[in-house]
């Protein structure tokens, strides 16, 4: 099972930590495994470059928190069909590539156990429900009515994600996660994998969502701004 992980970052603070994590999985093998990084020039890259298959230097000027087009920026530069999206702070604990050995590859998304530092869970299978609902893991009778997936993090094959790209006119803290899961719930295969688990890797409260304003801007052009380095 070959994958591709698409991180956007900020700081890059946790990066090393981040592919580290990855690289490190049990029987999988670095041909089997692609690291695609978007954010803007930071120094930390240096010290991690020999580990990144690409990167993209993003302009975070044109717009702040513009989540969206980094996602699907760094999707469409992915080249396996596993792709596992995740934010800068999100780390894979032992066994995660063993756990979706064992799990397979009947899903178009998959949803995993997020652990906080403290343990708890953070947004991993959930609803739409304010303040987040978290749904038992066994139960998997709302996924095409009432769950959204977390933009935390998240794993789809890359044809899903490119019939069904995010929505760009979105930035960070306006929904766009939820904005996703409703145009997609009633097309995708939504499965939980408990097998395969992830960390947050700083403190997060369990309920952070803080609205942005509103974007206003033309977005058609901004694809072909941007650098990507091999």
């Amino acid at each position: 099972m070959k994958w591709s992980f698409a991180i956007p970052y900020l700081t890059g603070t946790f990066l090393p930590i981040i592919l580290k994590s990855i690289l490190n999985q049990n029987n999988l093998k670095r041909n089997d495994v692609e690291i695609v990084l978007i954010g803007p020039k930071v120094k930390i890259l240096d010290t991690v470059s020999d580990l990144i298959d690409k990167i993209i230097i993003f302009e975070e000027s044109l717009v702040p928190s513009w989540i969206t087009m980094k996602k699907n920026l760094a999707i469409q530069n992915c080249k396996y069909d596993n792709i596992c999206v995740m934010h800068d702070y999100v780390g894979l604990c032992n066994n995660w590539y063993d756990g979706y050995l064992q799990f397979g590859n009947d899903w178009d998304v998959c949803m995993n156990p997020i652990r906080m530092k403290n343990g708890m869970r953070y947004r991993d299978w959930i609803t739409l429900q304010r303040p987040v609902q978290f749904i038992p893991y066994e139960d998997a009778t709302q996924t095409k009515t009432n769950m959204y997936v977390s933009g935390t993090y998240w794993c789809a094959k890359k044809k899903f994600m490119l019939d069904n790209p995010l929505n760009i006119q979105y930035a960070w803290g306006q929904g766009e996660d939820i904005e996703w899961s409703l145009r997609c719930r009633e097309k995708w295969n939504y499965q939980f994998n408990p097998n395969s688990v992830v960390k947050l890797l700083k403190e997060k409260p369990e309920d952070d969502w803080v609205p942005h304003p509103t974007l206003d801007m033309n977005a058609s052009d901004t694809y072909n701004r941007h650098q990507v380095q091999t």
